[in-house]
């Protein structure tokens, strides 16, 4: 090699040097995507009001709370005057705590309990069914899924009954005085099922059942939904295949109702309308992608919603949903019911808030955010006295209120998973309005 080609090399090789080095440098001095998977830098971005990353909405199937100890929730918007003053009962997935937040976003009371569903009572108790999809984590939250409480102010038990069944998503206290609720059912494959597995001796057929317990704990009234509903055909959108391996055996969760609300006094059944019987109850399984109307007396089905219409035939479906309720008689709206419609990975990655007119199963109005609003499982919707709805997003531990026009007036973001936050005003019972006058 003569000196002229060596001089060549070593100025190239030189310029490759030069050029690694710059590129190294900008990796340095150059901005880089944050990350979201600390406690400190979720906190931080959850400080803008306005902000709605992505990488906020856990929607993946390894969705999880954030390492680290569960964090008082961040108010990122608070529109005085536009919304409903009341307290926000806020249950954390897996942290051991139900907490009680005012307006300004501070928790004013808690309970250490874990909750898939709580609510509050008319005397300040509150009314639990334990076993969060975090709380499952720990063998004390598993050992209580046979079992629903009643925990005075102070978080001392109250009442309780137990069953050999699951007890799961959701409980109301009935005008009678009974407790209303729903119990997982394990049971072996309807016979010739057409997913029937090879070997049936080592399957499970889950379906869920609704049950009325009377304060001594005695099973009063029940209903099988593989009683009722097709086992075969499973809602609009055909039976969901999957099956979960537990212990070595095939489970199918067939339904997965997550929803069980009583229906109260209606200004349809007062014009006559026998389906909307105060005391019937909606049903939402997950799985069927469909709601339903059980009459309380028969047992049957008496109406469905499976989506959104146009010219009166179904164009944009359910995809899974949670939470589906009649608007109770005086708040606006009344009559109309009220459903989350959550979307799911890969079918519709956005969820929905439906008000729909039962008679004509029309979209009376909706609340939806593509890249916004998004919780894939979970969730709930209420309509509170001022008109607006109160949302709550579980999956990124957000709850917000929307006026009908769909704008923001009031939110919280946690760093934890949440369990359908509800609201409550003041004046619901005694410990609030303390609570309230202490705060005044």
């Amino acid at each position: 090699m003569d000196r002229t080609t060596k001089r060549q090399l070593t100025s190239l090789f030189q310029i490759i040097l030069l050029l690694s080095g710059a590129m190294v440098a900008a990796a340095y001095l150059l901005p880089s995507s944050p990350r979201t998977d600390t406690p400190e830098i979720v906190n931080q971005t959850l400080q803008s009001p306005n902000v709605h990353n992505k990488n906020l909405n856990p929607a993946t199937p390894k969705e999880r709370p954030v390492d680290g100890a569960a964090q008082e929730p961040q108010l990122t918007i608070h529109k005085s005057g536009n919304f409903f003053q009341a307290v926000t009962l806020y249950p954390l997935s897996g942290a051991d705590a139900i907490h009680l937040l005012t307006e300004k976003g501070k928790s004013i009371h808690s309970w250490p309990l874990d909750a898939t569903r709580a609510r509050l009572m008319p005397d300040c108790s509150l009314l639990v069914v334990h076993g969060s999809k975090y709380g499952l984590r720990k063998k004390k939250w598993r050992e209580l899924k046979k079992i629903i409480r009643r925990y005075n102010w102070d978080g001392e038990i109250l009442w309780e009954s137990s069953s050999e069944n699951w007890f799961h998503h959701d409980i109301h206290q009935l005008p009678n005085g009974n407790i209303l609720t729903l119990e997982r059912l394990e049971l072996p494959f309807p016979e010739k099922h057409p997913f029937s597995p090879k070997k049936a001796e080592r399957s499970i057929f889950r379906s869920d059942a609704l049950v009325e317990i009377s304060p001594t704990g005695e099973t009063v009234w029940q209903w099988n939904a593989h009683e009722h509903l097709d086992t075969v055909t499973c809602g609009w959108n055909g039976c969901e295949k999957t099956r979960k391996k537990k212990g070595g055996e095939l489970v199918w969760d067939w339904s997965h109702t997550n929803t069980a609300q009583p229906l109260g006094p209606n200004r349809h059944f007062s014009a006559g309308d026998l389906r909307f019987r105060p005391g019937n109850i909606f049903i939402l399984p997950r799985n069927f992608w469909t709601a339903y109307l059980v009459d309380r007396e028969s047992g049957e089905v008496v109406w469905t919603y499976e989506g959104e219409q146009t010219d009166g035939k179904l164009s944009e479906g359910l995809v899974r949903g949670h939470e589906v309720h009649m608007i109770p008689e005086g708040l606006p709206g009344a009559g109309n019911v009220l459903l989350l419609d959550n979307g799911f990975l890969k079918h519709r990655e956005y969820s929905k808030v439906l008000e729909v007119d039962p008679l004509t199963r029309e979209t009376v109005w909706k609340y939806e955010k593509p890249g916004e609003f998004f919780t894939y499982g979970g969730g709930s919707v209420q309509r509170l006295p001022n008109g607006n709805t109160f949302i709550s997003e579980d999956t990124t531990g957000r709850a917000f209120e929307v006026t009908s026009s769909g704008e923001i007036v009031w939110e919280v973001r946690g760093n934890y998973r949440i369990s359908r936050a509800h609201r409550y005003p003041y004046d619901y019972c005694e410990q609030l309005m303390k609570l309230n006058q202490d705060q005044e």
